[in-house]
């Protein structure tokens, strides 16, 4: 039992791992964005994540298939 509740974790974290977030530092950074911009950036990606995900959860939760 523990050793399925460590794999579901595992997968619950890789599924969340944004590894393509480095490159895009990396991206901006050479194209010349300075830190407090990529600071923005990163902020506002992740606010409208959050606001975008609450509503899309209510409405799967009631809502069947």
């Amino acid at each position: 039992m523990h050793r399925q509740l460590a794999k579901i974790y595992l997968f619950k974290f890789l599924d969340e791992f944004l590894l393509i977030a480095p490159f895009y530092a990396l991206y901006f950074t050479e194209s010349g964005v300075s830190a407090a911009q990529l600071a923005i950036i990163f902020a506002t990606w992740s606010v409208v994540t959050f606001i975008l995900e609450v509503p899309s959860g209510v409405i799967a939760d009631t809502y069947d298939r």
